[in-house]
């Protein structure tokens, strides 16, 4: 499969002529294991492929189903990009790559992402044998289907991923080696980590398999940790169980409580360890759940002249763009700063007023976090109160700003959308404000006398 992908341009198959299709060309001995003499796999794949407007046979050879999800090499989801009129670069080498894609709609932004080999470290990766072999060509891959996710997402149809980051061995071209071991789910499964039917597993196995509880409590104590990749989890797996374990649902009911166990180990979720054993007497640590003890809440120390301003409601002026509508159409993360940078100059320029500022803060981090971004130490709220107050620090007009802040600080910090700390030192900057101004306005008004 090269970069380059020309568009199918045939006449549509009727349904019946799709299936006599599919079932003719199931009989070739040529085609991929997991085409060969199904032909349901074939007919799903022509599907496929008119939605990517690709041809069938390009899909049959280019896309593999690994546990439900359609994977496809780095060249054919660069070919999709560029056959939709964007361009895509990527440069690189055995210890980093970068690839950038300038949409054909939005040519003045660089969409960029860079994939470094401690990334791949980072991530458990290095242990497999493609990264061995072929470093510089799996670094090149990841970054264009990362890039490809940011940048392009409406042309990929949900193929987001290579055959490589769903666990199959690959070569330095992208083209599957071997696939890793599947087994047919019970019931709807959308990935590894999902919870399939209780009992899921071989019916020649005599002990009980894993269940839907222990795979949706490790998918959640997995995503705690920050482990995503299916690589990775597997490899804890492993290492947990000292057993070689091909996916999620291939684990005894034994082994599955042995993970959540040493996953529900001691961090910042309010648990203890203390000794125990599994299965054949190895130690291993549990976690016993204590009572989370509750702090006091800190009392907000307000400025009492202030203490019964109402807040202002949230407002606009003017054609003011639907901020919220634009995040909710953000589909990654650059748009989402981009309409941040937009409400940001309409509040400096007073076209919005601080309460929707704030607001609009929020959602723009919730969005930023939907995408996957990355959230930075303080909440939100706290940055978005922080320029406001230092705007009102620089205002003329700053008493009446005081008062719409002060009130904001208070109803914030009652909702939870303020850390105690925050609403603290926040405060304090605000009777630091209100000192100034109450200063500035003594002094006018000698001037004036």
């Amino acid at each position: 499969m090269t970069a380059e992908l020309v568009l199918a341009e045939r006449r549509p198959l009727s349904l019946p002529e799709k299936l006599e299709y599919a079932v003719k060309l199931s009989d070739a001995n040529m085609l991929p294991g997991q085409y060969r003499r199904q032909p349901a796999n074939i007919l799903w794949a022509i599907e496929y492929a008119e939605t990517l407007r690709i041809t069938a046979m390009a899909a049959i050879l280019g896309i593999h189903v690994i546990d439900g999800k359609p994977g496809a090499s780095a060249a054919l989801i660069s070919g999709l990009v560029r056959a939709a009129g964007h361009k895509l670069r990527i440069t690189g080498n055995a210890e980093k790559a970068v690839a950038q894609i300038v949409r054909s709609d939005d040519p003045d932004f660089t969409f960029e992402v860079v994939f470094t080999i401690e990334d791949a470290r980072r991530a458990g990766l290095l242990h497999k044998d493609g990264w061995k072999k072929y470093p510089a060509s799996m670094l090149k891959a990841r970054a264009i289907t990362q890039v490809a996710r940011d940048a392009a997402e409406d042309v990929l149809f949900g193929l987001h991923y290579t055959p490589e980051e769903l666990g199959a061995d690959v070569d330095a071209d992208g083209n599957v080696v071997s696939l890793p071991t599947q087994r047919p789910p019970i019931g709807p499964v959308d990935d590894p980590w999902a919870s399939p039917a209780d009992g899921a597993g071989s019916a020649d196995v005599g002990e009980p398999m894993v269940s839907r509880e222990q795979m949706a409590d490790m998918k959640t104590l997995f995503e705690r940790r920050e482990i995503f990749e299916r690589a990775a989890r597997l490899k804890v797996v492993c290492d947990i169980v000292d057993a070689q374990v091909a996916s999620a649902e291939d684990m005894t009911a034994a082994q599955a409580a042995a993970v959540i166990t040493y996953l529900s180990a001691p961090g910042p979720t309010g648990t203890v360890t203390t000794a125990g054993t599994v299965g054949d007497g190895e130690p291993i640590e549990y976690a016993e759940e204590v009572e989370p003890v509750t702090e006091p809440q800190p009392v907000l120390d307000v400025i009492p002249a202030l203490a019964e301003t109402e807040m202002e409601p949230p407002s606009s002026r003017g054609e003011t763009e639907d901020f919220i509508a634009s995040l909710a159409k953000a589909k990654h993360l650059d748009a989402v700063d981009r309409v941040e940078d937009r409400f940001t100059d309409r509040f400096r320029g007073r076209a919005i007023n601080a309460t929707l500022f704030v607001e609009l803060a929020i959602s723009a981090a919730a969005r930023r976090s939907e995408l996957g971004g990355m959230q930075p130490p303080a909440s939100p709220a706290a940055s978005a109160l922080a320029t406001i107050l230092t705007r009102a620090a620089e205002s003329t007009r700053s008493h009446k700003d005081i008062e719409r802040i002060h009130a904001l600080i208070r109803h914030h910090a009652d909702a939870g959308t303020l850390e105690p700390a925050e609403a603290t030192a926040l405060m304090d900057e605000c009777k630091n404000v209100y000192e100034a101004v109450f200063t500035r306005a003594q002094d006018t008004a000698r001037s004036a006398a």
